[in-house]
């Protein structure tokens, strides 16, 4: 077992999608919070260097919050190995553990031990640490209320999720839908860590969870690189309506609309207007878009700073798949 063998179950060049989703997450409650304080503390959330979130939390909170919903996807990628072990033998040989690099039960009790200790973080951090402050006034919620275990309920709901995707998703054809709601849960736990959850945070993760199932549709046609149905393609447009219900009307988000729109047509030309279609590369294409979906809904808000990093972490992903697989 070497270290390539975990970063490719892993699949590793994928995870700044996860830093991304965090960091849209938490802008956008800010934004929510602050709109409630009028249109002026609104306009700020696009000027705020460090602390997006709007609160007291402190780094250790912040690196907390990475390193859970991190813990939980590699987790995840490890058990969709493992749960695919026997159906990779026969279709996909070049995966770690058909290819005899890792035996199938370290996978499983990797994948395992890392979605429990992510619940445990997600929990302990939210129910004893998590504090929200927009002024110098600071509320903690209490152990024992309703309100200090909806981390807990947040994670195990996510944990759930993951592992009902992996054990179903080669059975259930709809299964794309859950896959879109994994990445729903870490909008949703990001902002619950760090801010709190906000209609803003809801609607993008909604348009985060139609990207990831248009996306996950086309990805289980894959090894046989066709596309057997054309109505999921228009999930991947799903967070344009929703971007624009947001509506802030700048020219940066124009542009940002524009690129989003203009990189996701020319991945799926790579199916439908080559002679030779290549689906893994229009899967890699569109998962490194990921982040321009989280820069897509911090632009409808103005919020440029955190937008542009979106931008550029989108531009490092396709080296980033080069160097490990992204499927």
């Amino acid at each position: 077992m070497t270290v390539k063998t975990l970063l490719n179950l892993g699949r590793i060049s994928n995870l700044p999608t996860v830093w991304t989703n965090i960091l849209a997450a938490v802008v956008l409650a800010q934004f929510s919070l602050l709109a409630a304080l009028g249109e002026t503390a609104a306009e700020n959330v696009s000027l705020l260097p460090v602390n997006w979130a709007g609160t007291d939390s402190s780094p250790v909170m912040w690196f907390g919050t990475f390193l859970s919903l991190s813990m939980m996807y590699v987790g995840g990628m490890f058990l969709n190995d493992a749960f695919d072990a026997k159906w990779d033998k026969k279709n996909n040989p070049t995966r770690p553990i058909a290819a005899g690099e890792i035996s199938e039960k370290t996978v499983w009790l990797s994948g395992s031990a890392l979605i429990v200790f992510a619940v445990l973080m997600i929990g302990f951090q939210h129910q004893y640490y998590f504090t929200l402050s927009l002024s110098s006034e600071v509320s903690v919620i209490r152990p024992g209320t309703l309100e200090s275990y909806y981390g807990w309920i947040a994670a195990v709901l996510l944990a759930f999720t993951i592992t009902a995707y992996n054990a179903l998703h080669k059975q259930f054809s709809h299964s794309a839908f859950i896959m879109g709601g994994c990445r729903a849960g870490v909008y949703v736990i990001g902002a619950l860590l760090l801010v709190q959850l906000t209609s803003h945070v809801v609607l993008a993760a909604l348009s985060l969870l139609l990207y990831i199932a248009g996306l996950t549709y086309l990805a289980r046609q894959e090894h046989l690189n066709r596309v057997s149905g054309m109505w999921p393609l228009a999930l991947l447009f799903s967070p344009v309506f929703v971007a624009v219900w947001f509506g802030h009307s700048s020219l940066y988000f124009w542009l940002y609309l524009l690129g989003f729109g203009i990189w996701v047509s020319s991945r799926l030309y790579l199916i439908f207007g080559d002679e030779q279609p290549n689906v893994k590369r229009c899967i890699q294409g569109l998962l490194a878009a990921v982040p321009l979906v989280d820069g897509l809904m911090l632009a409808s808000v103005n919020a440029y700073i955190p937008g542009l990093i979106c931008f550029f972490v989108f531009l490092a992903l396709p080296k980033l798949q080069e160097w490990v697989g992204a499927t």
